[in-house]
Formats: C-alpha cells, sequence, structure tokens
C-alpha cells in the first residue's frame, strides 16, 4: 500500500503537480522519507518548501533535495534547483542549478519548465535561452499546460500587470482564492496584491480579499515561510508596530531569505525602534548574503552603497559589491541611483580611492539628482570646495549649492560648511553665488542638461534614467 501510494505522488509530480491528499498520507511520506525513500524526501521537501508542512527549514530543505537528487531522484533535483536559484542553499550555485532545470526540460518535465525564467533572473546569461533554443514564455506556458501551479500563478500576474484591468483583476484574484487553500504561499502572494491592485476594487470588495487571503495564509505563517514572515514584518512596519514585526523578519533572516536579509539592515538604520539591535559589521555581511542570495529590491543598492562609505577602504569585494548593486540600482531607472553614484565617486575621490575616469562622474550625476530630490548639493558643494581633477575649484558654486541645501535638508551640518566656505570668498565672488541661486542653482533644469553633459564628456555609461520630465515625479 505504502509504495502504491508513494507511486501515486511521484506520478502527481510527474504531472507538475503537487498532490492534494489527506493529512494522514502526509504522515506516511514524512514516514518514508524518514527512512530514507529518495522518492518521500523529494515529495516532503516539496510540501515544506510550499507552506504545505512544517516547521519550514532551509537546512532540513538542503539535506532532502541534495539526497534525493544524489539517487537520481528527478524531483530532488528540482528541488534542490529551485533552493540554489531562490538564494536559500548554504552556499547558491546558479550553474548547478541551471543544470539540473536544463535535465529536467530535457524529460519534458512542466516542474523543470517552470523554473527556466529564474535561470536568467537579475541579467544572468543562460546559452540555451541566447541561443533561442528555449524561450522563456513557452516554457511557462507549456509548463502551465501541465499542471505547474507555479507557472500559472506566474502568467496569471503577468497578464494581470500588463492589462491592468477590474476584469483581470477579479480574474487574477479568483485563481488565487481556488488555489490558496491547498498553495498558503499564493494567499501570502494575495495579500500584498490587494493592496497593489486596491484602485480596481471597491471598498468592501478589498476588504474580503484582504481578510480571505489573510486566513488562508495562517498556515505559511505558522509554518515559518519566509516569504510570508517577510511580508507579514513589512506589514507591521508600516502600521508602527514595529516591535511585532521583530521575531518575523528575525526568524526570517534565519531562514537565509534574501530579501529579509536586505530589508534587516535598513530597518535598523531607519527605524529607531531597532537601532542597537543589530551591530554594523552584521549588517554589512547580511547586506553582502542579500546580493549574493539575489535579492535585488528598489533601494538595495543604495543601501548597500552608504553601508559601505568610508569604512571599507582596503576591501576590494566591497567596493565590487556598491559598484554591482548600484549599477543594478540604475538599470532599473531608478533615479534615486544617480544620487547613491555621486555619493559613491565622491567619497571614493575623498579617500584617495581610483575611480574611472575623473571627478566630472560625480558631479554629473550630483547635479541630475538635485534636480530629483533633496540631496545631491552637499556633494555638489564639495567638490567646487576643494576642486578635483576635471572639476576646478569654484568657491561662488560651493557656497550656492551648501546654501541651497541649508533650504531642503541637513540645515545644521550645511551651514557649517556654508560659513567655511563663505569665509575664503571676496564681497565679488558673494555676488556671483547670489546670482547663481537666483537663476536655481543647482537644482533648476538648466543645471540637470549640464550634469548630463558632464557625464557624457567623462565618458559615464548612465547619462539619463528616465524622461526629463518624468523625473520630479
Amino acid at each position: 500500500m505504502r509504495s502504491a501510494l508513494l507511486l501515486l505522488l511521484f506520478t502527481s509530480w510527474a504531472q507538475g503537480q503537487v498532490w492534494r491528499g489527506e493529512p494522514g498520507e502526509l504522515t506516511a511520506v514524512k514516514e518514508a522519507a524518514d527512512r530514507g525513500e529518495a522518492a518521500a524526501m523529494a515529495e516532503y521537501g516539496w510540501f515544506m518548501y510550499r507552506g504545505l508542512a512544517g516547521p519550514f527549514d532551509v537546512n532540513e530543505l538542503e539535506r532532502l533535495f541534495s539526497i534525493a537528487a544524489e539517487k537520481g531522484n528527478l524531483l530532488g533535483k528540482l528541488g534542490l534547483a529551485r533552493l540554489h536559484l531562490n538564494g536559500y542553499a548554504l552556499r547558491p550555485d546558479l550553474d548547478l542549478a541551471e543544470r539540473l532545470v536544463l535535465e529536467a526540460v530535457e524529460l519534458d518535465h512542466p516542474a523543470g519548465k517552470a523554473l527556466v525564467p529564474f535561470l536568467a533572473r537579475n541579467g544572468r546569461k543562460v546559452a540555451a535561452l541566447e541561443r533561442g533554443d528555449l524561450d522563456s514564455q513557452q516554457c511557462l506556458e507549456e509548463a502551465a499546460e501541465g499542471g505547474s501551479v507555479a507557472a500559472r500563478y506566474s502568467l496569471a500576474r503577468s497578464r494581470v500587470k500588463e492589462a491592468d484591468t477590474r476584469e483581470a483583476v477579479l480574474e487574477y484574484f479568483d485563481f488565487l482564492e481556488a488555489e490558496a487553500p491547498t498553495y498558503p504561499w499564493l494567499a501570502v502572494m494575495g495579500v500584498s496584491d490587494t493592496q497593489t491592485y486596491r484602485n480596481h476594487l471597491s471598498a468592501v470588495e478589498e476588504e474580503r480579499f484582504t481578510e480571505r487571503f489573510k486566513r488562508l495564509r495562517q498556515p505559511a505563517l505558522e509554518r515559518g515561510y519566509p516569504e510570508a514572515l517577510y511580508r507579514r514584518f513589512s506589514e507591521l512596519r508600516d502600521e508602527g508596530k514595529i516591535e511585532e514585526g521583530w521575531p518575523y523578519i528575525a526568524r526570517a533572516v534565519s531562514q537565509r531569505h534574501a530579501h529579509s536579509m536586505g530589508i534587516l539592515p535598513w530597518a535598523v538604520r531607519f527605524q529607531k525602534e531597532y537601532r542597537g539591535r543589530l551591530a554594523h559589521a552584521d549588517a554589512n555581511r547580511l547586506l553582502q548574503e542579500a546580493w549574493k542570495r539575489g535579492a535585488r529590491f528598489q533601494r538595495l543598492g543604495e543601501l548597500a552603497a552608504e553601508a559601505f562609505f568610508g569604512r571599507s577602504k582596503e576591501d576590494p569585494e566591497i567596493w565590487k559589491l556598491v559598484e554591482e548593486a548600484l549599477t543594478d540600482t540604475i538599470e532599473r531607472k531608478n533615479n534615486y541611483a544617480h544620487h547613491a553614484w555621486g555619493k559613491y565617486l565622491f567619497i571614493r575621490l575623498r579617500n584617495g580611492l581610483p575611480i574611472r575616469g575623473d571627478a566630472r562622474r560625480a558631479l554629473g550625476h550630483a547635479l541630475i539628482y538635485c534636480h530629483i530630490g533633496p540631496y545631491g548639493g552637499d556633494e555638489v558643494g564639495e567638490l567646487y570646495a576643494r576642486g578635483w581633477k576635471g572639476v576646478p575649484m569654484n568657491l561662488p558654486r560651493a557656497h550656492a549649492a551648501f546654501e541651497w541645501m541649508t533650504t531642503v535638508t541637513q540645515k545644521q551640518k550645511m551651514q557649517v560648511r556654508l560659513k567655511q566656505v563663505k569665509n575664503r570668498m571676496t564681497e565679488e565672488q558673494l555676488q556671483e553665488s547670489k546670482r547663481l541661486r537666483e537663476e536655481g542653482f543647482p537644482s533648476a533644469e538648466e543645471f540637470r542638461r549640464e550634469g548630463e553633459a558632464l557625464l557624457r564628456e567623462s565618458g559615464d555609461p548612465y547619462v539619463a534614467l528616465d524622461d526629463p520630465e518624468k523625473l520630479r515625479k
């Protein structure tokens, strides 16, 4: 009976599906996994990974999938690939994940095809995709036809993002509601997406979907599913309930959840309730781990850079991480990256570290960001106050930039620098500074264009991120 049951379970996975059996049968699978039966180890690992069994234990997952994979079990290989692709493995190996996924694709396995798009995340080059041997969209569609719920979810989410209509949103939520009782991780996404698409819902619908998905995700929270913990932390943080959120994010970090590793240093830095809970060195370590494990979100690049500014002069690995993070941020058309790049380049100059090109790059990025938000003027002021290769000293511009900064942010610090620069200036230079301020220096459109020209002159590859008309939006 037990062998027939396991054969039934594995057959369901050959169709790209997860077993929907009774709790007693789950116990039988667990017992078989404990005896070392490869199919059961792989099956139980997937139950745990999807929030169907628990508690979630990333080390146990890697053990189960690794042993099953070594015994030739395809489901075990795919589980191991997923751990490496999503950064849960102790030492993520994307090349290994690619080999395991492509092996499953060769066998026409739906769950393997569902993982193909993940191979090329974060700009990674995949030869089979580059050559056109495989197509991510086609693989997803074939996986969905084969019964892969993960592929069906990916396609449904893509459709609703593209259509952005009420009809598409309701269809998407119908799918989530139908599958979430069996797959709690879908309810986790449903809670967040209810907020994302709330403009397409009535107040009654929003409340109903939110409460429904919160109930359905509860098993995932109770079993310690990391994405559920991470998103619950974010909710509590936004509600101002910092203390309640701490256990959730700490538990997610303990399970090597990449985004939690990236957001925890942010919380420690910007939420006063968390200050003192994480040493600076530990925050830096978590940022490095988050990046290596594939975490990418809007301000991670900026945060990583600022965490290391001026503190790691002799560590080339840290500076490599900073540049990778900032490049990713800027390539995602995040205009805030102009500020981060300007600051990063200036601090390297200040610390006597080499940069590609000269100080015009730092000045160009800083001037562009002055047009966008209340930062960048301090770098503009410092560059002109000192004078660097490519940027001659210009005290009127330094004074005007510091004066502008006193009107937008950092008033006390900028007042000190303003006074120091003023003491070095002639009356004629002070009049020139006044004229510059009347012209809108350094935040006017004219000076944003000047910043772009400086980047072109210095060979900077990131001249403009977006339509200038959208910069202030």
